[in-house]
């Protein structure tokens, strides 16, 4: 089965030493590509929806996606956009500050320079698409339209449609607008799988009853909410499981923990599809 991913991933410098500022390494990172990459990994076909430039950089990209056996046929170059950029600071308990540069990223338009009906033609190819909050976050309104509709005729062509909210407060103008464009996509999503911090700051919930009572209208199959150190709540039909985690550790860095829950989430969920067994019947 085919999982198709939209977003962005960008350039990703990292400090040896947060304190002095020195850089050691550039790398790359973004919620979607990471997880594609662990789903990858997990033995998924994974495709990438995404732009880039013609900059070495941009090259560069696309030949370590390749390497990780991510499909690249779907990423379009600009001549004049770059890759946006990002750097990491970590503190002494694992906990990130993320500094970005992408006024110039090529992501950003790369729902607004695609034909929509190409666009939604190739998305159909897919068995399962996935985005996330960020990937809203870095379109402007138009496209943000644009996307919905696409998704809107993905479920109608019964594609499964999976949502990671990750909301970031920087991404947005206000908590007011990021909450109006999840409520338009949550309305079109099977697989829900947000993380409780991110939901309690961008609906106001303080407990996870009161997330399953405020999200009960949206009327989402399934909802995998990550939880920290409680492990993982599964939610459908209004009903809820916990899964604890085995071993409460201490982290070094937090990089990509939810994206590569997503992905083990993701593989599973499509194994058991392909097999016929419903979570319900779990």
């Amino acid at each position: 089965m085919k999982l198709g991913a939209i977003g962005e991933c960008m350039l990703e410098l990292t400090h040896t030493d947060p304190l002095k500022l020195s850089m050691t390494s550039l790398g790359f990172g973004g919620d979607t590509l990471n997880t594609l990459i662990y789903a990858s990994r997990l033995g998924l076909q994974s495709y990438f929806f995404s732009a880039l430039g013609q900059d070495s950089y941009s090259h560069w990209l696309l030949e370590q996606w390749s390497n990780e056996k991510i499909n690249i046929d779907f990423v379009t170059q600009y001549a004049n956009k770059l890759p946006g950029m990002y750097a990491i600071q970590v503190d002494s308990v694992g906990e990130r500050r993320f500094f970005y540069w992408r006024e110039q990223s090529a992501a950003k338009e790369f729902i607004k320079r695609s034909d929509p009906k190409e666009l939604l033609k190739h998305l159909t190819q897919m068995d399962v698409i996935y985005f996330s909050g960020i990937s809203l976050a870095i379109l402007d309104d138009e496209q943000r339209y644009t996307l919905l509709n696409i998704i809107k005729a993905l479920k109608q062509s019964n594609k499964i449609i999976v949502f990671d909210g990750n909301f970031r407060p920087k991404n947005w103008k206000s908590v007011e607008q990021a909450r109006f464009w999840s409520d338009q996509f949550l309305a079109y999503v099977d697989w829900y799988l947000p993380t409780f911090e991110d939901e309690q700051a961008l609906f106001a919930v303080k407990t996870v009853e009161e997330l399953i009572e405020h999200h009960s209208h949206y009327n989402i199959p399934e909802i995998a909410l990550k939880d920290g150190e409680n492990g993982c709540w599964l939610i459908s039909d209004g009903k809820r499981k916990q899964v604890a985690i085995p071993l409460v550790v201490t982290p070094i860095d937090t990089t990509a923990a939810g994206d590569s829950f997503n992905a083990g989430y993701i593989t599973a969920r499509i194994m058991l599809q392909k097999w016929g067994i419903l979570l319900q019947e779990m």
